[in-house]
């Protein structure tokens, strides 16, 4: 005698649900991902620019801290150290520091830099301020 096998199977409309589930379900995860890839490049890239700018400011810090006096020279600012001279100029929002032959761009964004009582340098909602004028000495020691 013969047995009978029963075999269980799908009929064609469940295959198509099952399948449609699974292109939503593959689709929503690819977008899913192409938006993670772009926060991420998204914060890469604001990291980097913070990184610049408060590369700048600590660059900035350590030529007006170790300076032995700073002067105001025809729109521009000396920073004195050691016999030697760093010129200061702002041009086009930036902050440039010349050094002889050489130059460095340590800011974006600046709108002041003055030499009164002190050396005011105002940057992307930063201001920042060294020192005291002495008014018994040429330059600006500190």
């Amino acid at each position: 005698m013969l047995s009978r096998i029963k075999v269980r199977g799908m009929t064609l409309a469940e295959v198509l649900v099952v399948m449609i589930v699974a292109g939503v379900v593959l689709i929503v995860i690819t977008e899913g991902f192409t938006l993670f890839r772009s926060y991420t490049a998204n914060l890469e890239w604001r990291i980097a620019e913070n990184s610049r700018f408060y590369d700048g400011y600590y660059r900035l810090e350590e030529l007006a801290t170790g300076a032995d006096s700073i002067t105001g020279e025809s729109g521009s600012v000396m920073i004195w150290r050691g016999g030697a001279g760093a010129e200061l100029v702002q041009r086009d929002s930036m902050l440039i520091a010349f050094y002889g032959s050489a130059s460095d761009t340590l800011m974006f964004g600046v709108r002041k830099l003055a030499l009164g009582d002190s050396l005011v340098m105002e940057a992307e909602g930063l201001r920042l301020s060294y020192g005291k004028c002495n008014a018994d000495s040429v330059g600006w020691p500190f």
